[in-house]
């Protein structure tokens, strides 16, 4: 029996998560009323991402809009980075609050 190797295992987790297709993919969720939940491994589709974003914000449009629009803002200021336009990012983290 092979071990199965970390890169080997973070190419699989990407395989099944929306890191593939969208870039990135959810780690866990905190809601204002303390529930926490982390079972997003399977959150694969642009679909399934947008519910629990909107789940996440309960229905909230005008959160999703500035949410949406700082990370518009965080693009823009990367794409015209000198430091990002010479250096990769390999691995980080978003943490959204409301």
């Amino acid at each position: 029996q092979r071990a199965v190797t970390k890169p080997r295992y973070m190419q699989w987790r990407e395989g099944i998560s929306s890191s593939t297709t969208l870039g990135f993919r959810i780690e866990g969720i905190k809601k204002a009323d303390g529930s926490c939940s982390t079972d997003f491994k399977t959150t694969r589709s642009r679909e399934q991402v947008i519910r629990v974003f909107e789940e996440f914000v309960q229905g909230d449009a005008e959160v999703l809009r500035r949410y949406l629009n700082r990370l518009q803002q965080i693009r823009d200021t990367l794409e015209v980075s000198e430091f990002f336009r010479r250096h990769e990012v390999i691995g980080s983290s978003l943490l959204f609050v409301h």
